[in-house]
This record gives structure tokens, C-alpha cells and sequence, in this order.
């Protein structure tokens, strides 16, 4: 007998490679919000040939933790609050890079990536 309890918890896993700004990264996007509509994103975007950690915040509602930062990153911590306020969701943002980057830019690739496969899902934003 199925067990009626039982609800696959399939997340949204997205990754991309794409240039921001003249830097070539790969996007990870993961998230679920068709189990549980407050479910958090997580997001990893790493320069290509970047071997190093770069800093990761966590950000939910309008407080957010760095986890692995010495020093905490302004442009970072606009960059996640500016994702939860779109997304009404916790987020934790990880961004490896040796260059600077546009805030615009980066909030740009990822809601294209989110919304694509939300819109490819039937899902609402």
C-alpha cells in the first residue's frame, strides 16, 4: 500500500553557465517553494578557474548572517536583501569571484533563471 504520507520533496536544482559583466560563471540555483511556500533558495555562483570560497550570507526578512566572511560585504548583503524582497523567502547567496560585479546584473541572471523554470512549471512567481 502507498504510504499517503509520503510527499516527494523534488526541488527546482538549476545550473547555468553564463557570462556577467565580461566573467564567465556557473549559477546554482536550488529551491522549492511548491512543497512549502516559505522554503528557502539557496544560490551558488562561481567564477570559472576560481578555486576559492568566496563570502556567503544567509539573509531572511530584512536580517542577515555572514557564515563565511571575515569582513562583511555591503554589495553582497544588498545584493541577497534585494532577492528576499522579491522572493519573500530566506536566501543564502554564495558568490565566488576574483573581478567586481554589477548588482544589477547579478540580480538580473538570477530572477531570469528562477523565473524560467517557474514559468516552464506552470508556477507563479
Amino acid at each position: 500500500e502507498e504510504d499517503k504520507y509520503c510527499i516527494p520533496l523534488m526541488s527546482h536544482h538549476v545550473v547555468e553557465e553564463t557570462s556577467i559583466g565580461n566573467t564567465e560563471y556557473t549559477v546554482v540555483i536550488t529551491y522549492n517553494q511548491s512543497h512549502h511556500k516559505k522554503a528557502p533558495i539557496t544560490i551558488y555562483i562561481n567564477q570559472h578557474q576560481n578555486q576559492l570560497m568566496g563570502d556567503y550570507i544567509y539573509t531572511i526578512q530584512d536580517s542577515s548572517t555572514f557564515i563565511n566572511s571575515a569582513d562583511e560585504n555591503d554589495q553582497l548583503k544588498l545584493l541577497n536583501q534585494q532577492l528576499v524582497a522579491k522572493y519573500k523567502v530566506p536566501i543564502y547567496l554564495s558568490i565566488n569571484t576574483t573581478t567586481s560585479f554589477s548588482n544589477v546584473e547579478m540580480f538580473q541572471t538570477i530572477t531570469q533563471l528562477i523565473n524560467s523554470v517557474q514559468d516552464s512549471n506552470g508556477e507563479r512567481q
